[in-house]
């Protein structure tokens, strides 16, 4: 996931900073560790009888997620200082690299949902199928639907009958 958000920024752009630099990648980057260190959490606890408290758990991945929605906050700054949606994604200026737009969505996703499950749940924050519960995971499942309708909507937009506009490079 990681590799083809890099890749598309370097492959789409001609601006030295942007294939350099992205600040939403950090998101999938982030989902990416934190799988990465509950596996190795459950191989220590199955293998070795290593002991790792639910309390713990949660507060990993609230650091985890706090992280994203930094990340995601200052991404979401620039793009619209620099009117990148207004253009992008319901203008009709096209460019591949908006559809990088979707890794970042889709990575946070998965973290709520092991936030929800794994964190909130676990610890006995919540009750599961509350009404905690749903609202939590509803913001998940909301963040899913939108990634859902901005690939639908990109398509529509790069892949319409009509002669698109010309591919211009999302700088």
């Amino acid at each position: 996931m990681v590799g083809i958000g890099l890749s598309a920024l370097s492959a789409m752009s001609n601006s030295t900073a942007v294939v350099g630099i992205s600040l939403m990648i950090i998101i999938p980057l982030v989902t990416i560790l934190g799988i990465l260190f509950m596996r190795q959490d459950h191989s220590l606890h199955t293998t070795f009888d290593g002991q790792t408290s639910d309390a713990d758990m949660l507060m990993f991945l609230t650091k985890a997620i706090a992280i994203q929605f930094t990340f995601l906050g200052l991404g979401l700054v620039v793009l619209l200082r620099q009117g990148y949606f207004r253009d992008f994604v319901s203008g009709s200026n096209t460019s591949p690299g908006t559809y990088a737009l979707v890794c970042p969505g889709v990575a946070l996703t998965v973290m709520l949902q092991f936030f929800v499950n794994k964190g909130l749940l676990d610890s006995g924050m919540i009750d599961k199928y509350s009404v905690t519960f749903w609202v939590a995971t509803g913001i998940a499942i909301t963040f899913q639907f939108a990634m859902v309708w901005l690939v639908l909507r990109l398509n529509r937009q790069h892949f319409a009958s009509t002669p698109m506009a010309a591919v211009i490079p999302a700088e």
